[in-house]
């Protein structure tokens, strides 16, 4: 019982952690996308 416990706590970590560094990892994406925009638009 105990063991199934501790690997839900630590799947239920896993996922959060998961989560968060893919919103990260789009946050990033989306502020490149945003930046290249920006120097096509300098270029013109």
């Amino acid at each position: 019982m105990l063991e199934l416990a501790a690997m839900l706590v630590v799947s239920a970590v896993a996922l959060t952690f998961l989560i968060d560094a893919t919103s990260g990892t789009m946050k990033i994406v989306r502020s490149a996308r945003r930046r290249d925009k920006i120097r096509v638009a300098d270029h013109h």
